[in-house]
């Protein structure tokens, strides 16, 4: 049991740690270089003119009872200053994260409050960007997605799956972001639209927000209600709640401005079967075959070359005929077919 002298003993190494903080953390930093003198110098008189143009004089003569405890407390934050500790054990602001990267850039595009960034550069949360009569862009969201912007569009990247589209029209194509569980949506003045697993666009007009569905479906939140296109179906949301909706092509006038912003696509090296899958993705054709065998051969039919600069629509009369292939496009389907002997791509 512990008697009366026990409370002025000195404590034991030990528990003069665990009740001194500061001495905790001398502990753990370790032996460091002493103080300059004339550093240690500096703070003290900086803290002392500092109480003395805050305390007023009548507190002076009680606090310089006192005195040699804040001395003490200057006298350690000075050698945790000089020593490196302080700033190892100061909260660290979190690295901001960025929304997404540019991947294509054409025309005239212009960049609220920052400079115009370079292809792969990556974008932060709150970018604001405009469109010009010329002007498309393209994106690789942070979840994956695909998003371009047509002329005159104006838009305010919120994060990684949300955009506000202030004008103009938006593409979204999130098949590159399988399973990422990330739900795009674009929020107009108008109401937010949800991606359902899809390749949709969003166009803004004054009074109205149209909304186009390629393939899978997408959403309409507005007034308080929710209002769904699923694939081949254009939906049109006036300002007073009024919705119609009108059957739309996968491919034709509706979908070809986004060709105009398509992300470059490396042909060499890559599988006829590749290529295809892409040209079907971008331009919304069917591709189908006149020849069986000829999808049998798609994947080990290797490909070389640039199609830079190429619409992929285009791209198929440039790359069909190395594969001694052309095509015929029908009611929305590119038909695959080979050249045959006393035949022309041109017949």
């Amino acid at each position: 049991m512990s008697g009366p002298d026990d409370m002025t003993r000195p404590p034991r190494d030990g528990q003069a740690e665990a009740a001194d903080p500061i001495a905790r953390l001398l502990r753990v930093a370790g032996t460091r270089p002493a103080v300059p003198p004339e550093k240690a110098g500096r703070v003290r008189a900086a803290v002392y003119q500092h109480w003395r143009d805050t305390v007023p004089a009548r507190r002076r003569s009680r606090w310089l009872a006192w005195s040699a405890v804040p001395l003490a407390a200057a006298g350690a934050w000075a050698f945790l200053v000089a020593s490196g500790v302080w700033e190892r054990i100061q909260p660290t602001s979190p690295p901001v994260v960025s929304v997404g990267v540019l991947e294509r850039s054409e025309g005239s595009v212009s960049w609220r409050e920052r400079a115009s960034p370079a292809i792969g550069a990556a974008l932060d949360p709150e970018t604001v960007f405009e469109t010009g009569a010329d002007g498309r862009i393209a994106l690789r969201l942070g979840g994956g997605a695909s998003v371009r912007f047509d002329v005159g569009s104006q838009a305010r990247l919120l994060s990684a799956a949300k955009i506000y589209l202030e004008r103009g029209a938006v593409y979204v194509d999130t098949e590159s972001a399988p399973g990422s569980g990330t739900v795009v949506v674009i929020r107009t003045a108008l109401g937010s639209v949800r991606d359902l697993g899809t390749q949709f666009q969003v166009r803004v007009a004054d009074d109205a927000v149209r909304v186009s569905v390629r393939e899978g479906s997408a959403s309409l939140e507005h007034l308080g209600r929710s209002h769904d296109a699923a694939s081949g179906i254009q939906m049109t949301v006036r300002q007073d709640g009024e919705v119609s909706r009108r059957s739309v092509p996968a491919s034709g006038p509706e979908w070809d401005w986004i060709q105009e912003a398509v992300p470059p696509f490396d042909l060499e090296g890559r599988s006829l079967g590749d290529y295809l899958d892409w040209v079907a993705r971008e331009t919304g054709l069917r591709i189908e075959y006149a020849d069986a065998t000829i999808v049998a051969d798609r994947p080990a039919i290797v490909l070389h070359g640039s199609i830079g600069g190429l619409r992929p629509d285009e791209t198929l009369d440039a790359v069909l005929p190395t594969c001694g292939l052309r095509h015929r496009v029908d009611d929305g389907s590119a038909i695959i077919e080979r050249v045959t002997s006393g035949t022309t791509t041109e017949d």
